[in-house]
Formats: C-alpha cells, sequence, structure tokens
C-alpha cells in the first residue's frame, strides 16, 4: 500500500512533489526535432533563393554583354564598309590616271608608242621528255636536259623584252 506521502501516477506510486518528467522527454525530443527540420527546410529554402537571384544576374550580365558585343560587331561591320569603299575609291583607275599625270609626270601613249607582241611558247613533243632510246641519248643527265630548256626560254624571253624579235 502506498505511503501518506506518495500518490498514484498510471498506476505506480510516486511521492507527492515529484514531478513525472518521462513524458516530457519525448515531447522535448520530438519538438527538437521538428525545429531543426524546419530550420533546415527554412535553410534549404533561402539557398535555394539565392541560388535563384544569382543566376538571374548571371542572366542579366550576360544579356549585356551580348547587347554590347552585336553593337561592337555593327560598329566593325559599318567600319568594314567605310574601308571597302576607301578601297574602291583609291583604286579606281581615274584617280590613278590623274596622280601618273599630275604626280608623276607621265602621259598618255599614243597609238604609235603602243606594241603588241605575240608571245610564242615553244612546243616541246611528249616523246623527248619520255626516256631517250638513242645511245647518244642515255648519257644526257635529266636535269641538263631540262636546264638546256629553261636557259632557251629565258634567252628568247630576253629578246623579247629588249624588243630584239625578228
Amino acid at each position: 500500500m502506498p505511503q501518506a506521502n506518495h500518490i498514484m501516477v498510471q498506476g505506480y506510486p510516486v511521492r507527492a512533489g515529484v514531478p513525472v518528467v518521462t513524458k516530457v522527454r519525448r515531447i522535448t525530443k520530438r519538438r527538437n526535432l521538428q525545429s531543426v527540420r524546419l530550420i533546415a527546410i527554412i535553410a534549404a529554402l533561402f539557398g535555394l533563393g539565392l541560388l535563384a537571384v544569382f543566376i538571374r544576374c548571371q542572366l542579366a550580365v550576360l544579356g549585356y554583354q551580348i547587347v554590347e558585343l552585336k553593337q561592337e560587331i555593327a560598329d566593325l561591320d559599318q567600319q568594314n564598309r567605310h574601308l571597302e569603299l576607301r578601297i574602291a575609291e583609291l583604286s579606281s583607275p581615274s584617280r590613278i590616271e590623274t596622280l601618273a599625270v599630275t604626280k608623276l609626270g607621265m602621259c598618255k601613249p599614243d597609238e604609235v608608242q603602243v606594241v603588241a607582241l605575240k608571245e610564242e611558247v615553244p612546243v616541246v613533243p611528249v616523246e623527248s621528255l619520255s626516256r631517250p632510246k638513242t645511245v647518244g641519248q642515255a648519257k644526257e643527265k635529266p636535269l641538263e636536259k631540262l636546264y638546256r630548256v629553261v636557259v632557251r626560254l629565258g634567252s628568247s624571253a630576253s629578246k623579247k623584252t629588249l624588243g630584239m624579235i625578228d
């Protein structure tokens, strides 16, 4: 039987004035676990919010860079068109003729001064480029033959240049 200073709690004798702690501890642990979960969820949402803001800022920066690059491309295209126009102006035949006459003291040639030369290219038969067939030709080295042909072409070209054509 319980003594005078004991009371019955859930079928067990407990001294009067001593609190029952078992249920309170379980509730406190559950509350702590719930508050940790709540803080973790809030921190995760805050992190996701920061990530979203960071991504938006990066998109804005990249957008401004794209606009600047497009403007730079447009400026370079305009500069390119201007330079092409300047090239066309500077290389025009009328401008070159004016410069030749005024600054270099040149004059237009008369019809008598212009001589058209007919350029003759020697035709080398295909058989002569193949292997030599006679014994005398077999002793001749291929580079010597090529050298002779080049010298012959050079001498005929220099005669044409000097005006010594028959």
